[in-house]
C-alpha cells in the first residue's frame, strides 16, 4: 500500500504519480454509513418506503465506492519530462500533447476543475477531474509546466 504522504516531491522529481484521492473513497464511505443509518431508522419506525428509497442511492454509491477502492493504488496519471501517461496506455509525448490547462466547470460553490489537454495522435480532447485525484488542479498545472520545460529544454541540447 502507498504511504498516507507521498514521497514524490512535485517540484524537483523526475515524474509526478497521480493517485485517486484517499479523502474521496474515505468521503464515499461517510456518506454511505449516514445512509445506512437512515435506513436502519427508517425501518425501525416502519417507515419502508422511505426506506426503499434509500436504496437507490445506496447502490449507485456502493457501486462509486467499489470502484474507486479498486483504483486506489492504481496509477491514474503519470506526468514527466518524456509526456503524460494515462492508467494503462502508452506514454503520450509531450510531442503530441497541446493546450494543457485547467478549466473551471460549473459556478461558485458547485463548480470543480478539470485537468485537460488536447492529445494529438487521438486528435481529441483528455479531461481529469481533478476533485478525485490525489493533487489538486494546481499541482497538476504546475507538474506539467515543470515536466513540459523539462522536455523542450532536453530537445534543445539535442537539437544542439
Amino acid at each position: 500500500m502507498r504511504p498516507i504522504i507521498d514521497l514524490n516531491n512535485t517540484w524537483s522529481s523526475e515524474e509526478t504519480i497521480v493517485y485517486v484521492s484517499r479523502f474521496e473513497i474515505i468521503g464515499g464511505c461517510f456518506i454511505q454509513i449516514l445512509i445506512l443509518v437512515l435506513f436502519y431508522f427508517s425501518i425501525i419506525n416502519n417507515n419502508y418506503i422511505f426506506s426503499i428509497l434509500l436504496l437507490i442511492p445506496t447502490y449507485f454509491l456502493v457501486k462509486k465506492i467499489k470502484k474507486l477502492f479498486i483504483e486506489r493504488n492504481e496509477i491514474q496519471l503519470i506526468i514527466n519530462s518524456y509526456g503524460i501517461k494515462v492508467k494503462n496506455e502508452p506514454i503520450i509525448s509531450w510531442d503530441n500533447i497541446e493546450n494543457e490547462r485547467i478549466i473551471r466547470i460549473g459556478k461558485r460553490k458547485n463548480s470543480r476543475h478539470d485537468f485537460v489537454f488536447n492529445d494529438k495522435i487521438q486528435n481529441r480532447e483528455r479531461r481529469f477531474r481533478t476533485d478525485i485525484l490525489s493533487f489538486g488542479f494546481f499541482e497538476l498545472m504546475k507538474s506539467a509546466k515543470i515536466h513540459r520545460e523539462r522536455f523542450n529544454r532536453n530537445n534543445a541540447i539535442k537539437d544542439s
